[in-house]
């Protein structure tokens, strides 16, 4: 937890400054990383990897909750971020988002432990000055693993890019995930 304040501190401080000017026409979609913590070697995934699913795009968890941030960056403005977990579910005390309220909103939707939703959506630009990167951490429970995440993000300009497919896994089932124990 003490780990977690601190790095959402830190990045709160680095978001703080994450502004920048408005840009008339953007095609580049946004970039995602999604890293894994509470595991051993906290293992980072990119969308800047491609989109298909590498063969370690999974973190071993010996136990659940697991722990994520989830960085999403764009030089023209980030409008949205989406992640679909499944099986499982989002711990709503864990979500911290950076920035916050009043300029993201944070819903989760879904029911039970089969799937859900959490979606965060930044406030328009303001004239002459856009957000350019958002923060959320997340703590996913399940009735057991392994558990599935999709993740997504929208830029203000309508660009849409996906990370590929990331799993939380248990150590030893034979998969051999990025930063694994050796069981790969």
């Amino acid at each position: 937890m003490k780990t977690a304040l601190t790095i959402l501190t830190l990045s709160g401080l680095v978001l703080a400054g994450c502004t920048g000017p408005e840009v008339a026409t953007d095609g580049t979609p946004p970039g995602i990383t999604l890293t894994a913590f509470n595991h051993a070697g906290n293992p980072v995934f990119r969308s800047s990897e491609g989109p298909d699913q590498p063969r370690d795009a999974c973190a071993d968890f010996a136990s659940l909750p697991a722990r994520f941030a989830l960085s999403v960056a764009d030089a023209g403005g980030v409008q949205s971020a989406e992640v679909h977990v499944f099986p499982g579910q989002f711990d709503p005390t864990s979500v911290a988002v950076g920035p916050g309220a009043p300029e993201s909103t944070v819903a989760i939707s879904g029911s039970g432990s089969s799937s859900q939703d959490l979606t965060v959506t930044l406030s328009p630009p303001s004239p002459g000055l856009v957000r350019t990167g958002l923060l959320i951490l997340f703590d996913v429970q399940a009735p057991g693993l392994p558990l599935s995440l999709n993740i997504g993000a929208r830029d203000t300009h309508g660009n849409f890019t996906s990370l590929y497919q990331v799993d939380a896994r248990q150590p030893g089932d034979g998969v051999g995930c990025r930063g694994g124990h050796g069981n790969g």
